[in-house]
């Protein structure tokens, strides 16, 4: 990037002109720096000299100690970042684009400090915009096994493999004249759907913007290239920040192409055909194999990008499923394990009254269970309460015999640390 001079000698203006966002603007050049390089240890040797503190080698635990520290200043980051992806434009193809997001002091709703590059440019990981999607009869590549994120709104279901959305993680798609878009991160295990029409009427269309906060992808917006929590459907960064927009969630289930399509026989479902090419127009892989994406990521519990809120309550990876009540009722998390031991388990607090079903695969969805007194499970598609009425369990509600409804409530699944990282106010149930 440099040669030794040029760095020796910026280094020394960062330590004569030393202030409270030097330390960030320090960690936010190392995924630059080579691993062995002994510039990093220049960079670390300075941060010890300035803290009085002794730091750890790993880089991740250096920005877990940033992140325990005063924010960076907002302004000054972002100016920072305009000049950095700017400069490195020469050396990554449309790297520049990266600076547009921090451009003209953006409001921001957190810490532009603990957002971190995950390695590509934006729409380096090419969503899906134009989903090609076939009949269940169809989707001959699929073995019953396969996990697929399923979704039914107005009569209509889709069925996105998970095989799929392991290496494009974004499809856009319109399910009973609804534009929608599923967001899944991998390193997160968060499939979410939003519907992009806000409540003012705007329709948003959104891409990948090659940033994470707290090992979760930022979406953006392409009018206003605003930041979007995936996990939130809300603008953290841009423009939209301070119009209090929030993306309308739909209930999604993760589950086996095999079970989806036995009580989805009508479902549509997303192929292999026309998928998007990486930026130097080839494809992402040659046969889109489960985990085949993330798979040495996935085979531990060590984390890709390390985040500012842990909690050891359960292993990082560990599975929760979140149901998604209104704020600002705490928000609680649901041990998957545990709800595979009770397959049919009430939640009754505080803002929440609502009923988990488990099948026996593993696929959890939420309903409002106001009033309700379930009892028996009786199969995946039928549930009995305390007065031996029968409950039909479909996608959209539960249905009782007297011709009583109650609306399926929006949920997903993720791994704990993600979660927790997201909303360290939590309550856990395992």
């Amino acid at each position: 990037m440099v040669d030794e001079d040029t760095f020796d000698a910026s280094l020394a203006l960062v330590e004569s002109e030393w202030n409270a966002s030097s330390s960030a603007k320090l960690l936010e050049i190392l995924p630059w720096i080579l691993a062995d390089s002994p510039r990093r240890l220049r960079i670390k040797n300075l941060l010890e000299k300035k803290h009085s503190i002794i730091l750890a080698e790993n880089p991740n635990e250096l920005y877990e100690w940033l992140w325990s520290q005063p924010s960076a200043d907002r302004g000054e980051m972002a100016r920072f970042r305009v000049e950095l992806y700017d400069f490195l434009s020469d050396r990554m193809a449309n790297s520049s684009s990266l600076a547009d997001y921090f451009r003209d002091d953006p409001p921001a709703s957190i810490r532009l400090d603990e957002i971190r590059w995950g390695g590509v440019t934006r729409d380096g990981i090419p969503p899906i915009r134009q989903p090609r999607m076939r009949d269940a009869g169809h989707a001959d590549f699929l073995a019953d096994t396969d996990k697929v994120f399923g979704v039914r709104i107005g009569g209509e279901s889709r069925a996105y493999p998970r095989r799929i959305l392991g290496f494009h993680e974004m499809v856009s798609d319109v399910i009973a004249g609804n534009p929608v878009t599923g967001v899944y991160c991998p390193l997160c295990e968060t499939m979410i759907v939003y519907k992009n029409r806000t409540a003012n009427g705007t329709v948003h269309s959104f891409g990948t913007s090659g940033f994470l906060y707290r090992s979760n992808k930022l979406m953006y917006d392409a009018v206003t290239l605003s930041l979007w929590s995936t996990i939130d459907g809300e603008p953290v960064v841009g423009r939209l920040v301070h119009e209090r927009i929030e993306l309308e969630r739909l209930p999604v289930v993760t589950t086996t192409w095999g079970e989806w399509r036995a009580s989805n026989p009508d479902t549509q479902v997303l192929t292999l055909e026309g998928l998007p090419l990486n930026p130097q127009g080839r494809p992402l892989s040659e046969k889109y194999i489960e985990d085949e994406a993330y798979w040495q990521y996935l085979s531990s519990d060590r984390l890709m990008f390390p985040v500012s809120h842990r909690d050891t309550t359960l292993k990082n990876k560990d599975e929760v499923f979140v149901p998604r009540v209104a704020k600002p009722t705490r928000p609680i998390a649901i041990s998957t394990a545990f709800l595979q031991n009770k397959p049919l388990f009430h939640v009754s607090e505080p803002g929440i009254d609502l009923v988990v079903l488990t099948t026996p695969v593993g696929a959890n969805r939420a309903y409002d269970g106001t009033g309700l007194q379930l009892t028996v499970l009786v199969s995946p598609t039928s549930v009995r309460d305390a007065k031996g009425r029968t409950w039909v369990v479909s996608e959209e509600t539960l249905r009782c015999e007297t011709g009583e409804i109650r609306n399926r409530i929006p949920g997903h699944r993720a791994f704990w640390f993600a979660w927790h990282a997201a909303h360290p106010d939590s309550r856990l149930i395992r």
